[in-house]
Formats: structure tokens, C-alpha cells, sequence
């Protein structure tokens, strides 16, 4: 750690060139070092084009990775989701996990949305506000069992233990 930030550089080019002379696990390791966001050099372009590039040469396991950061990231849903549907297709458990993961937070966030405005309205009898609660809990009830369960479920088919984990913490709730 007491290397020159010139001297840093230089070995990141090196690695870099080995990566891009097609070495999957130089790009892979890229990839990583470039996303942690305490790095001084976090930089989420190079990560994702060294991602992708790892991907590309065939380690579908960094393809979740890949798929995060274009979702969570950089504002690519469609091409994470497309992703993860092929992984998981090929039987990645870890990607359908994702798509359960990606799912939930849609569900959350679209009923965070709604409740929002149910605390922001006035209501003219007390019950209203118990009413739209409720409203709000069975629609997530709904939303989980028709659109994140079942991502969940094949997930833990495919040996995936954080899927069910989460099944036991959804079925808890």
C-alpha cells in the first residue's frame, strides 16, 4: 500500500493488457477492483466493460455481477434482466435469486409509492386509513406470491441457499 499512485497505474495497465489480451481472470479481478466504491480508483465504466468482458469469454458467473451493476448501477434494467433470464435459463441459481431480489424491490417500491400517498391524504372517516392500509398489505401478499415467490422457489431448485433463506424470512413476515 505505500507504492506511488505512478507506480499503482502502472501495474494497472499491465493488468489491464493482460485482460484485454483475453485473460478472463485478470478482467475478472478488474472488474471487482473497479466496483468497490472505497477504492480511489472506482471507476463503474471500467468495471463493467472489464465485466463484461470476463462474461463475454465464457465465466457466466460474473454475468450476475455484470447484471447488478447494469440494474443497480447504471440504469440498464433491461440488459441486467436479460442476463439473468439467460443464466438463470442455463440453470444459474444465483440469477434467478437476482430476479426474486430485483422483483421484491419493485413490489416495495411501487407499494411505497402508494402508501406515500396514503399517509399524505386526509381522510374523512378514521377507517379509511385502516382500509387503505390493509389494501396495501394484501396487495403485497398478492404481489409476492404471483411475481417474487416463484423466482424464489426455482432458485432454491437450483441449489440456490439464499433463495431459501429468503423464502423462510418471506414466509415469516
Amino acid at each position: 500500500y505505500n507504492i506511488p499512485t505512478r507506480q499503482q497505474k502502472a501495474y494497472l495497465r499491465q493488468l489491464e493488457d493482460i485482460a484485454n489480451n483475453n485473460n478472463a481472470d485478470a478482467a475478472i479481478a478488474l472488474g471487482k477492483f473497479y466496483a468497490r466504491g472505497e477504492n480511489p480508483f472506482y471507476n463503474l465504466k471500467r468495471s463493467e466493460y472489464f465485466y463484461e468482458k470476463a462474461y463475454n469469454l465464457g465465466h457466466d458467473e460474473i454475468g450476475v455481477a455484470l447484471a447488478k451493476s447494469y440494474i443497480y448501477k447504471s440504469n440498464k434494467e433491461k440488459s441486467g434482466l436479460d442476463i439473468l433470464q439467460l443464466l438463470s435459463k442455463q440453470g444459474n441459481g444465483e440469477a434467478t435469486y437476482e430476479i426474486g431480489n430485483l422483483m421484491l424491490h419493485k413490489v416495495d417500491m411501487t407499494l411505497q409509492k402508494k402508501n406515500s400517498s396514503c399517509i399524505a391524504t386526509s381522510f374523512n372517516e378514521p377507517h379509511e386509513f385502516y382500509i387503505n392500509k390493509m389494501y396495501a398489505k394484501q396487495s403485497r401478499s398478492i404481489y409476492l406470491t404471483n411475481s417474487v415467490i416463484p423466482w424464489y422457489k426455482k432458485a432454491y431448485k437450483q441449489n440456490s441457499l439464499d433463495a431459501m433463506f429468503k423464502l423462510i424470512s418471506l414466509d415469516l413476515q
